[in-house]
């Protein structure tokens, strides 16, 4: 079989269990006849190469990124190639560069031609499929977050490629065969009567194998199961004589078998912890297949049931009830105790978590909280089951992952020196996630989180018709609005929002004011409906968010910002950035109202409260602009780590304006940008710098290596030029690399040094010229004789003691540029002062 073959079906079976991953065939068979002679990708009887990306750029065409394979007896040699030599758009260029430094470990091959070596890949792909796990959504991200979605292959991309290649595959009859394929299910068992030991189980899973232990039975069963297919390793046992149960105690999907009834190559689930199903019966052989829709689901999507698993059950009655191995055996196993070396299988569940031996201090001392943050190796996934499965666990502990710096950093330095750019760059995406991991619930908060009341209770109309308050109350979209609200009671705001709102001919409503936009009308019954007409017409953003709900399909491709970016200033406020009172303005009231309006921290505070998963961030640049002490008021002792909900020392505080509790959740990160040249970090007030991380960010010289504009070396410039303004000013007022970057010609130069560097020197030396001359040299600054100067005729004693000299900046362009820094650079000046 031509190995292109080979590849072709493992990556098939590879996709059935990850339906995101798509890939690139040959796409037509050329006069070389390539189709007919089973070359299903490019390249030929030495080599294959699978593309990942689909672009058109450069000389390589479509092979930009993806697996090059090479035959050997083994199985094959493999690697991930990047090439993008000739492609000229600067987006995609940047997404090839990314993820060469992202993924590491490439070797470059060429200018534009990168390779990393996966090293050998036997017949299975097993080897390719963990690389593939740890890899392909990283290199979805890059090219999604780099503005480049559009070359990542399509899954109606890639129904089309082997579309056509199938035609050549089997035929017409066996078209979209491959990606249409059900996917089988089996159970098997691992028990061999004769060995030692007698569960296989564990050599099964390390070796990625299933073996039949019969010489002469199960040879049709084993030969029946198609690649691709999902199998469970199933011992089954009897509970109180009457109620059979399973223990399934691996999971994992067949990269091949050897149609010689004995042997599967399989690729099992790694951290599986043992489950425990109810058994019905007709499972009791070596080899079942599954196939009522129930029994898949309690056996294959078991990971999310709420009923605990062994592992949980054994590992509570341990910790929690200081029960003892046999008891547990008894009690919680309902097995006869002792029996296989007395409670052999609470032994190997407590050893598989590292709490074989001495008790954790979750029994009597210590905190879950306080133990669930210090746990270490896998003793942190037996209190994540705990937390999963026993609710007294989960009370203050969230699961987000904790980044590498900490909460609340500020990032300080001279003008120009990266500190925005790093916020971007670094820190943005390490607070956005896919649209597919937020829950519904998630999602609905999101959308509805900026909306009015009455825009949510129109909403909810529109899409249910006539309600009762009690009706619309239990509407999933006002329980998400409810929970970003402090209010104990949500109904009457229901009454009034709707009354106000209420159209002029609704009898059954008598309010004195009305607010447009009408839309709601009251039955005689007190069912609340709205006039579609009016929402069409007045609301259509509105209709547009129920239909994204009604057909909640999170997207993998789509980000969601976990943060916000704002500038401090000097008239930014506690009531913008926490809550204040405000005057109604979405509503065309005929006197003027005032509410209580959350501001931006408030909010985000909100949504991370509600999103513990995940990580969130408020981005606050020029942070020292702002009166920092007064944005913050209270909160500026809720923000430190212990001070955080669910922490130890947890505190909260009532806000003036809305009466409410409010504390800081432990996953939301305060990062701000600081410039020193405004302000010094020992200006501001001591209650903030004790609170924040600051990281310096200095000019760093090292980043215009080899840059040159001309003879120009830009790095000295730098470096010069800071020198001398450390000397005469201090080391807050240098100026940053930035300033110096992306430069390359003259005109770059003049516009670099006309309307950035000498302003911001200007501002450093208060209009005092001659420092500036000191710092750029005559060839920016020129010095002026004023003798010749005469007075008007009046008689002014010492008027000539005016006649002193004055410095003046020279018209710089592109003739007179480098000349200007190279004296900059020199000690010409110097030497004519002498």
């Amino acid at each position: 079989m031509n190995f292109h073959q080979t590849i072709i079906e493992q990556l098939l079976i590879y996709k059935k269990t990850n339906p995101s991953f798509n890939f690139l065939t040959r796409q037509r068979s050329g006069k070389a006849k390539r189709f007919e002679s089973g070359h299903w990708f490019q390249g030929n009887d030495d080599y294959a190469f699978v593309g990942l990306i689909n672009a058109t750029g450069g000389i390589y065409k479509t092979r930009s990124v993806g697996l090059v394979f090479k035959p050997k007896e083994y199985g094959f040699n493999c690697s991930l190639q990047v090439a993008f030599e000739g492609e000229k758009r600067e987006e995609l260029i940047g997404c090839y560069k990314k993820l060469i430094s992202q993924i590491g470990g490439f070797d470059k091959k060429d200018s534009e031609l990168f390779d990393k070596d996966l090293g050998k890949i036997s017949h299975n792909f097993s080897e390719l499929f963990d690389f593939l796990d740890k890899t392909y959504e990283t290199i979805l991200s890059i090219f999604k977050k780099g503005g480049c979605q559009d070359v990542l292959v399509s899954d109606r991309k890639f129904s089309e490629v082997m579309k056509n290649l199938n035609d050549y595959r089997f035929g017409e009859k066996a078209l979209n065969k491959e990606t249409s394929e059900q996917i089988k299910y089996f159970l098997v068992g691992a028990y061999w009567d004769e060995s030692n030991p007698t569960d296989q189980t564990n050599r099964f899973y390390e070796n990625g194998i299933w073996e039949n232990g019969y010489d002469n039975k199960f040879i049709d069963e084993v030969n029946a199961i198609p690649e691709g297919s999902k199998i469970a390793i199933k011992p089954v046992f009897t509970r109180e004589k009457t109620k059979s149960v399973m223990a399934i105690k691996a999971r994992g999907f067949v990269l091949k078998n050897y149609n010689n009834g004995k042997k599967l190559d399989v690729k099992w689930e790694k951290d599986f912890s043992p489950i425990e199903v109810d058994f019905t019966g007709g499972y009791w052989a070596t080899i079942s297949e599954v196939t009522k829709q129930e029994h898949i689901e309690n056996i294959w999507q078991s990971e999310n049931s709420n009923q605990p698993t062994i592992d949980a059950k054994v590992l509570y009655a341990y910790l929690k009830n200081s029960l003892s191995h046999r008891k547990i055996q008894r009690d919680i196993l309902d097995e006869e105790a002792p029996a296989r070396g007395g409670g052999f299988l609470v032994m190997t569940i407590l050893h598989n978590y590292d709490i074989q031996k001495d008790k954790k201090g979750i029994l009597n001392r210590t905190s879950f909280t306080d133990e669930y943050y210090n746990a270490k190796g896998n003793y942190v996934k037996a209190l994540e089951l705990l937390k999963e499965y026993y609710p007294e666990y989960n009370i203050g502990i969230t699961n987000h992952k904790k980044m590498d710096y900490p909460l609340n950093t500020i990032l300080y330095g001279p003008p120009g020196t990266g500190k925005t750019f790093k916020l971007k760059e670094k820190y943005f995406e390490n607070f956005t996630i896919s649209e597919s991991s937020l829950s519904k619930e998630q999602f609905i908060i999101n959308l509805v989180a900026d909306l009015t009341w009455w825009q949510t209770f129109a909403i909810v109309l529109y899409d249910s018709g006539k309600k009762s308050v009690n009706e619309i109350l239990e509407h999933e979209i006002v329980k998400a609005k409810s929970s970003l609200s402090k209010a104990k009671n949500i109904r009457p705001i229901a009454w009034s929002r709707m009354q106000a709102h209420a159209v002029a001919d609704c009898p059954n409503v008598n309010v004195a004011d009305s607010s447009e936009p009408s839309l709601f009308f009251k039955e005689e019954d007190s069912e609340w409906r709205v006039i579609k007409e009016k929402v069409e017409h007045l609301y259509p953003e509105g209709i547009d968010l129920l239909e994204k709900i009604n057909k909640y399909q999170p997207r993998q491709d789509k980000a969601v910002r976990n943060y916000e970016f704002i500038t401090f200033h000097q008239s930014y406020s506690y009531e913008d950035f926490i809550e204040g009172i405000k005057p109604k303005l979405e509503d065309e009231s005929s006197k003027l109202e005032y509410e209580i309006n959350d501001g931006i921290f408030k909010k985000l505070c909100q949504r991370a409260e509600k999103d513990l998963d995940n990580n969130y961030a408020i981005f606050i640049d020029e942070i020292n602009r702002g009166n920092v002490s007064g944005i913050f008021g209270e909160l500026i002792t809720l923000i430190e780590d212990d001070k955080r909900i669910g922490k130890p020392q947890e505190l909260r505080v009532k806000l003036p304006y809305s009466k409410t509790e409010f504390g800081v959740p432990p996953n939301l990160y305060i990062i701000g940008t600081m410039n020193t040249a405004d302000r010094s970090v020992e200006a501001l007030d001591t209650a903030l710098r004790r609170r924040f991380s600051f990281v310096e960010m200095n000019p760093d010289p090292t980043l215009l290596d080899g840059l040159t504009v001309g003879s120009i070396n830009l790095k000295e410039v730098l470096q010069t030029i800071n020198e001398r303004v450390e000397l005469l000013v201090d080391r807050d007022h240098t100026i940053g690399h930035a300033y110096l970057m992306n430069l390359s010609t003259e005109k770059d130069l003049v516009l670099g040094f006309t309307n950035k560097i000498i302003p911001l020197l200007q501002e450093y030396f208060y209009g005092d010229y001659g420092k500036l001359g000191l710092v750029l040299g005559e060839g920016f600054i020129e010095k002026v004789e004023n003798k010749k100067i005469e007075f008007a005729a009046f008689k002014y004693e010492g008027q000539n003691d005016f006649k002193t000299p004055s410095f003046i900046l020279k018209p710089i362009d592109e003739k007179n540029i480098l000349p200007a820094i190279k004296l900059l650079l020199g000690n010409k000046e110097l030497e004519k002062n002498q």
